[in-house]
């Protein structure tokens, strides 16, 4: 909200993505903007991500009209499934470890900020990760949808 839109691809791919979304048009066939000229990266812009990312950030784009806010939501959910993964039900030695040490890992990026704010979708992975690990550990009934 405070930062200025970015000039990045990724920034400008899922911002338009979403708007495709939003208004009924396939993700993979429309055209994008190309903020790079084509001889310096060689390609032409397309939406070279998976359809989650553009399901992910459509309704905040909606809601917000810009997509780095999924990213924000992102990260607070990895950090309380860590959470929950690290307390767990029952006391686990084995649960906390795991825990602790995912939970190293999502906060030995110092860039996280720079990460959401460049729109790099890296957050929706963690929180994919975070919630595959959390769901099998907890032996929930919806595991396979948290690991698909």
């Amino acid at each position: 909200m405070f930062s200025p839109a970015p000039f990045i691809d990724s920034w400008t791919l899922q911002q338009e993505a979403a708007q495709f979304l939003a208004n009924g048009q396939h993700l993979y066939t429309q055209h994008y903007t190309q903020i790079y000229p084509p001889e310096r990266y060689g390609y032409t812009s397309h939406f070279g991500y998976l359809p989650l990312v553009a399901v992910w950030n459509a309704p905040f784009f909606a809601l917000f009209g810009e997509v780095r806010f999924g990213y924000v939501v992102a990260d607070a959910l990895s950090a309380a499934l860590l959470a929950a993964l690290v307390r767990g039900v029952k006391p686990d030695a084995r649960r906390t470890l795991l825990g602790l040490a995912l939970s190293a890992a999502f906060l030995a990026n110092p860039m996280r900020a720079l990460v959401v704010e460049n729109c790099w979708s890296e957050p929706l992975r963690y929180l994919c990760a975070a919630l595959s690990v959390w769901s099998a550990i907890g032996d929930h009934r919806m595991t396979f949808a948290a690991q698909g």
